[in-house]
């Protein structure tokens, strides 16, 4: 079965913190095999009773948005980050990495249940960062590989503020 990202999350023109890919440095690059169809929410930051920032999730329902929000959408993606070969949830939020994924995943020369993305960021500032999102040649799993894959987490936990990796609580 082809991994092919849905049409709606194609953007229009504390513990277990190592299991969470969600910012590259400039300079940085990554390299991920995705481990199924990314699941699209919602987010936006409030402040806490202490003054810090505080992200929200949801899922796709503006419904779910207070209103006069502004949000941001994120997929939340399972995948294998290959520099450590830990199964990870990726938070992609820049529609400069979304939209060249969405577009690979349509493109009948590569299966990216098999070909790793590899993702480059240049750039330290919001007008000057840029993205390089390429598709790598397939890649066999070693036993190593498959079993670390296999890892139990659900991201739709998320929503909820729990934890994707509680294998106890976790429905997959």
């Amino acid at each position: 079965m082809a991994i092919i990202i849905p049409e709606e999350l194609v953007p229009k023109a504390g513990k277990n913190n190592d299991r969470y890919l969600n910012k590259l440095e400039s300079g940085e690059t990554l390299k991920v095999l995705l481990l199924g169809t990314p699941l699209g929410a919602f987010k936006w930051w409030t402040k806490g009773d202490n003054g810090k920032p505080v992200p929200n999730l949801v899922p796709l329902d503006p419904k779910q948005v207070p209103d006069g929000v502004e949000v941001k959408m994120v997929w939340l993606a399972p995948g294998l980050d290959l520099a450590d070969d830990r199964k990870k949830i990726w938070e992609i939020g820049p529609k400069t990495i979304q939209m060249p994924i969405a577009a690979i995943s349509r493109d009948d020369d590569f299966d990216l249940e098999v070909s790793p993305l590899k993702v480059h960021r240049e750039g330290a500032t919001k007008d000057n960062t840029k993205y390089t999102v390429n598709a790598l040649p397939p890649i066999v799993l070693t036993p190593e590989q498959e079993a670390e894959a296999a890892t139990p987490c659900d991201p739709t936990a998320l929503f909820g503020g729990g934890d994707p990796w509680d294998a106890e609580n976790n429905p997959y």
